[in-house]
């Protein structure tokens, strides 16, 4: 038993990376560390010092009288949090879509192919049906890894699409995303609210993205390389 590119095609993938698929994904990580330790960390400190000084705030009948805290720097302070957390969400999907637009045009052997999407079909299923369809791969073993990469679909187009128009979510839908380890959900007139709470929510989606990568990538057998 032993571990090769699941098509002969990806071989270029050697001449492209010094680890293969393997570099990808380690830049990746290295860059979810990064944010976590770095920036994520800088502004959680700056949050919880800023709460310590509030808590000598002097308020009477409900309104600050005095604080040492500016409440709109807190404010904007805080959001940065969600910036974050958002950002990088977007940046790992990104991340997926591109890395399997690459490998289905090294299938292709083709660059920027049109893509023709049914409706309502994002990139990421578009390229899921044409490696079902066209080059047999059974994904069968990954159902549930799709089913929540779908549902992050749903979050991505929230923060990306909100702007255009309004999304409306599906209740199943809905019901399934609350069932997501560190999110907080909210449905509003039938528009989907959400906030990342802790950024093991976006090692959760990124060991998701490897798992189908490597899927896609690599095969653990004796037989030969697909010549398809």
């Amino acid at each position: 038993m032993f571990t090769s590119y699941r098509f002969q095609q990806f071989l270029i993938i050697d001449r492209l990376y010094p680890t293969g698929l393997d570099n990808d994904l380690d830049s990746m990580k290295t860059f979810l560390k990064s944010i976590e330790k770095g920036t994520l960390e800088m502004i959680k400190s700056d949050v919880q010092k800023m709460e310590v000084e509030m808590k000598n705030d002097v308020i009477i009948d409900n309104e600050i009288i005095f604080s040492n805290v500016d409440f709109l720097d807190y404010k904007s302070t805080s959001s940065a949090l969600n910036i974050i957390y958002n950002s990088t969400l977007v940046s790992l999907y990104s991340f997926l879509e591109t890395r399997l637009k690459f490998l289905y045009e090294l299938l292709e052997n083709q660059k920027n192919i049109r893509i023709n999407k049914n409706k309502g079909e994002s990139n990421i299923m578009f390229y899921k049906r044409k490696l079902e369809e066209k080059y047999f791969l059974d994904f069968s073993s990954l159902n549930a890894e799709w089913e929540e990469i779908c549902l992050h679909t749903l979050l991505r187009n929230t923060l990306t699409h909100s702007h255009i128009q309004e999304q409306k979510t599906d209740i199943s839908d809905y019901k399934k995303i609350q069932s997501i380890e560190h999110l907080s959900t909210e449905m509003n007139s039938g528009i989907l609210l959400f906030e990342i709470n802790d950024f093991k929510f976006l090692y959760n989606f990124f060991d998701k993205i490897s798992e189908i990568l490597n899927f896609i990538c690599y095969i653990k057998t004796n037989a030969k390389i697909n010549d398809n």
